[in-house]
């Protein structure tokens, strides 16, 4: 009789919110309060409240309010409280660049995980999670390393040949950048699947 997986988390599985999801949403721009919801097959799966404070030096903190249940205990709790914004000057030195702080670590970043049993939005150090590809078996690391490139090579071939509609293929009778990279990924990978 099988048994139920005991699978570790991945980012993968986790809700996010990031700071290119705050400006899409609209929450740096102005003073706003809202709900995000989140969608598995057209079916609600959670919904969090935001509200942002923005002053004249811009976003200062977002609040976020939401309830979780706890899958070990089946706990209910409610969750309440501020994510303060950091402000870093970019690199071409024009304007600054937004970071949320870290309630549990405080450490500066671009995206919160909603992280197992802490139960808070948190930087990924927060708890131990693992990227998809850190938990694969051999046989399947064998299987990638075999017919990888071969999987790699018909991605990039469909890349190259459906591209989106705001990619030009060509400008002023050159190939783009994007067209010559590909080109290029896909000569290499032939010498390598060909050897």
């Amino acid at each position: 009789m099988g048994r139920i997986g005991t699978y570790p988390t991945t980012y993968d599985d986790c809700r996010k919110i990031t700071v290119s999801d705050l400006k899409n949403w609209g929450y740096l721009k102005a003073t706003k309060s809202g709900k995000v919801t989140w969608n598995c097959n057209g079916e609600k799966t959670s919904s969090i409240g935001l509200e942002s404070f923005v002053s004249s030096f811009g976003p200062e903190w977002i609040r976020l309010h939401y309830t979780t249940t706890f899958f070990n205990t089946g706990e209910k709790r409610t969750f309440d409280y501020k994510v303060y914004f950091d402000f870093i000057p970019s690199n071409l030195g024009i304007s600054k660049r937004p970071y949320l702080i870290c309630p549990v670590t405080g450490k500066r970043t671009l995206t919160l995980y909603s992280l197992p049993g802490i139960g808070k939005y948190a930087h990924r150090s927060a708890n131990k999670l693992y990227y998809a590809k850190e938990i694969v078996s051999k046989h399947y690391r064998e299987i990638e390393k075999t017919y990888g490139p071969i999987f790699l090579q018909k991605r990039l071939l469909e890349q190259l040949e459906a591209p989106q509609k705001w990619r030009k293929r060509h400008y002023q009778m050159r190939q783009t950048k994007w067209v010559r990279e590909l080109t290029k990924r896909l000569k290499c990978l032939e010498g390598h699947i060909s050897s």
